[in-house]
């Protein structure tokens, strides 16, 4: 059975698109939607029906062809009203790529297909190419990915808008390259650093050549370097690819069939399925898609990541640093919630915790493959599904600028003075754009009252009736033109005039430097009759395609400047002078120069007085800051001194005196029950003594430190065993946070695994042992039971009543800036994992 299918937009890729729904026999075209009708009736030729349904309104011809999709091939500023207004209809889509226009669109987008409960699918058009899927299939023999590169170089010279555009590699072709490398790597960006520039040769307005790296889940990289004037052995369109992995590398040329070579042996991997060609393979995907219910590859919410990383390549190009993906999207996720009117869209924008975890985000993996955790600030459940067995579940992502610390009073007072001056600069250039327009205002005033004065005080007295009356003798009339160029001689002279004329108002032209024009007849504009009517003086910028004007074109723009000026016998005639145009333009110049020094001085005044105040306040703050910070010290030391004092007392008092009982009672066969009971008393106060004293892992050890976190589980009977480095290099807030962890950890164990064994691990991560405490490194621990295990997603709800320890866990996670996992099941045990920064300054 066919899908019968209606089109939005008949242009040039609209009619690719139509030959191949002609050629697809699962999919039947009802009815094609364009603006333009005869545009509609020429695609329905192209699609081999000139009988097919065309029209202007989408929602009026899908009701009543009863089509069942829409496919949308508009321009990307018409992809959200066009898409949304299917999504309404209960309609499935089909769109080409991008998405939207913008991220922020392309968010509403996806929460409009869970509103409405149906499919929207971007056509990522270069995904469905068996040559990539097989590259696919190579990089997975590598034995894990490290790196990924695509070359990319082309010369085409398209013309029109493109050679036009900003950022044209990057908005127009980059997103293939991108799309393809997450479809590759089987991961999703985490952060990008990308420059872009345009050769001196080339014939693009904007940027035609950018390279970018990208930061990948895992740590993988991925280089794109891509050029649109690059002639000369070009590339491919699908670009140049190589991927690096522990086992080799695989190669693709973008053409022809990929290759590997692993450690000098040819790869040889599982064939994969054909996935089609291009746009046809896109639009049989997206026809099983809806017959089926399978979610396909260019779903929505996954193809929203191809375009966040389009757009953090070009933040990141114009503000010349790294980028962060996720910053991106919680911005446009912001711009979304702000402009979205549509209350149930909202409702689903505002139920995400963050854009990833939007049901659903990430293409499917391959069977076999590992889901991989997500980067940057995602906070809580990663997605809405439930992870698979033996996948860890992360509930809090690194993210470094969660982390507390001292604040660096020195940036902040060197970014405050440099806010000050850039503020300020901002503030004057702004005075100066905007007196540059009104200082051409004025330059254009002055030209038209100097118009009018030679009207009135050189043109007007040396008229004489004869010049415009037809009746009159030839010779009369040649005298009174001669009369008039002899009294305006001196101006042309002068050079402040290029072109005077002398209009009758049937739009002769009466008297003109140029002879060739006299006698000529031209039609008149609105407002030079006005200016005949009304004695007002005016000027616009000559139009010099016009036939009045060919005269005056070698002489660049002009500013025609009108006035109406009377013969003696009070007949109105108009009198136009033409006036280069760069002249107005330099005395605008020159009062806009008045304007910036004035407006520079000004702000510099209020700097010059401000800036002082502000540093004043600000040393204020630091040294109350200081103040507060002493004081809090102070009272953490105090706290840490009664604590150490009670367990001391308790050591030394009853759990001495219990110790002693026991001992007594265990001589005597009849008191052997007592005696166990008051021996596993005096286990229980060690255990609480041990939670009573303040860890001190930067005095005594981490070893010995969490050796005593570890006393509470043996105290139950379990067996404990602590794995720790001889030699951990981190900060004392670090290895305090491992502490309380640990200590937390074991405390769940105890009270709700029924384990037997608990294991404690803690090793680094990042640079070697050589970077000491440097940035980047972490500290990891783990704490393993061989417990009941529990359903992993129960960890995700933090408003369940009974989650007090794993909130507590999540907490430390994130006062440091670290990372927490949960690896787990019912019946096979609980491994929580957490990583924490080594330079991590100091906890909530």
């Amino acid at each position: 059975m066919t899908l019968r299918v209606v089109q939005v937009g008949a242009g040039g890729m609209g009619r690719a698109w139509l030959a191949t729904v002609a050629a697809d026999p699962d999919v039947e075209l009802v009815g094609i939607v364009d603006l333009d009708l005869d545009a509609a009736r020429a695609g329905a030729a192209v699609a081999g029906d000139p009988t097919i349904p065309v029209g202007t309104d989408l929602t009026a011809l899908a009701t009543e062809t009863g089509a069942e999709a829409v496919l949308d091939i508009t321009v990307p500023v018409a992809h959200h009203p066009v898409t949304l207004e299917a999504l309404r209809a209960g309609l499935p889509v089909l769109g080409e790529k991008p998405a939207a226009q913008t991220v922020a669109e392309a968010l509403s987008l996806a929460a409009a297909a869970e509103a409405t409960g149906k499919l929207f699918m971007v056509s990522q058009s270069r995904r469905y190419n068996d040559h990539l899927v097989a590259f696919r299939q190579h990089v997975r023999g590598l034995g894990g990915v490290g790196g990924l590169s695509t070359r990319f170089a082309k010369a085409p010279h398209f013309g029109g808008f493109r050679e036009e555009m900003d950022d044209v590699l990057l908005l127009d072709m980059a997103i293939h390259a991108f799309d393809s490398a997450r479809y590759v790597l089987e991961r999703d960006p985490v952060s990008v650093y990308c420059e872009s520039w345009n050769p001196a040769w080339s014939w693009y307005r904007g940027d035609a050549a950018a390279a970018a790296v990208f930061t990948f889940e895992d740590d993988v990289r991925y280089v794109y370097d891509g050029s649109w004037c690059a002639p000369g052995a070009e590339t491919s369109w699908n670009g140049d690819w190589r991927a690096s992995g522990p086992a080799g590398t695989a190669l693709w040329d973008g053409d022809h069939d990929p290759w590997s070579d692993l450690d000098g042996t040819p790869g040889a991997p599982d064939a994969a399925p054909s996935v089609g060609n291009e746009i046809a393979g896109a639009l049989a995907s997206f026809v099983r898609a809806v017959r089926s219910g399978e979610r396909p590859d260019g779903e929505v919410h996954g193809n929203v990541m191809s375009l966040t990383m389009v757009d953090a390549a070009i933040a990141s190009a114009r503000t010349g640093r790294r980028i962060v993906i996720d910053e991106v999207l919680e911005q446009a996720h912001a711009t979304a919630l702000k402009d979205e009117q549509d209350e149930a869209i909202r409702e689903r924008l505002a139920s995400w915790g963050s854009v990833r975890s939007a049901p659903p985000v990430r293409p499917p993996c391959a069977p076999g493959a590992t889901r991989h955790r997500y980067g940057g600030r995602v906070r809580g459940q990663r997605s809405s599904d439930t992870p698979a067995a033996g996948t860890p579940l992360l509930l809090v992502a690194a993210d470094p600028r969660r982390r507390t610390g001292r604040t660096p009073w020195g940036r902040v007072l060197v970014g405050v003075v440099i806010a000050a001056l850039v503020g300020g600069a901002a503030v004057a250039t702004a005075g100066t754009l905007v007196s540059q327009r009104i200082a051409e205002g004025f330059a254009v005033r002055d030209a038209t009252s100097d118009t009018a004065a030679l009207a009135r005080v050189v043109v007007e007295p040396a008229l004489v009736d004869a010049i415009a009356d037809p009746d009159a003798p030839e010779s009369e009339r040649v005298a009174a033109r001669a009369r008039l160029a002899d009294a305006v001689a001196g101006e042309l002279r002068a050079g402040s005039a290029v072109r005077m004329k002398l209009w009758a108002a049937d739009g002769t032209v009466l008297w003109s430097d140029e002879p060739r024009l006299v006698g000529e007849r031209f039609p008149l504009g609105d407002e030079d009759l006005q200016a005949l009517d009304t004695d007002r003086s005016d000027a616009e910028v000559s139009d010099l395609t016009e036939p009045e004007n060919r005269y005056e074109r070698g002489h660049g723009p002009l500013l025609e400047a009108y006035q109406a000026v009377h013969t003696p016998s009070g007949r109105a005639l108009l009198f136009e002078a033409y006036e280069r145009y760069d002249d107005v333009v330099a005395r605008a110049a020159d009062l806009r120069g008045a304007f910036a020094a004035l407006a520079f001085g000004t702000v510099a005044v209020v700097l010059a007085l401000l800036v002082p105040l502000l540093l004043w306040l600000l040393l204020r703050i630091r040294s109350g800051q200081r103040a507060r910070e002493r004081l809090l010290g102070r009272a953490l030391d105090a706290e840490a001194a009664e604590r150490r004092r009670m367990a001391a007392d308790l050591h030394d008092g009853p759990v001495q005196d219990v110790a002693g009982l026991a001992l007594s009672l265990g001589a005597d066969p009849a008191t052997t029950d007592a005696a166990a009971a008051l021996r596993r008393a005096v286990s229980s106060l060690r255990g609480s003594m041990s939670a009573i004293r303040p860890a001190a892992p930067e005095r005594d050890g981490l070893g010995a430190a969490l050796d005593d976190v570890c006393a509470r589980a043996r105290a139950a009977g379990l067996t404990t065993s602590v794995h720790v480095p001889e030699s951990v290099d981190a900060s004392p807030a670090a290895l305090l946070a491992v502490v309380r962890f640990v200590r937390e950890a074991v405390a769940n164990v105890v009270t709700h695994a029924h384990a037997s064994v608990v294991d404690v691990q803690v090793g680094t991560t990042g640079p070697g042992p050589s970077a000491d405490a440097a940035p980047g490194r972490g500290l990891v621990v783990t704490v393993t039971d061989d417990g009941v295990g529990f359903d992993a997603t129960r960890a995700t709800d933090q408003d369940r009543p009974g989650h007090l320890g794993t909130t507590l866990l999540r907490e430390i996670a994130q006062d440091t800036g670290g990372s927490l996992e949960l690896d787990t099941e019912p019946g096979a045990g609980t491994t929580w994992r957490l990583t924490v920064p080594v330079d991590t300054e100091a906890l909530r």
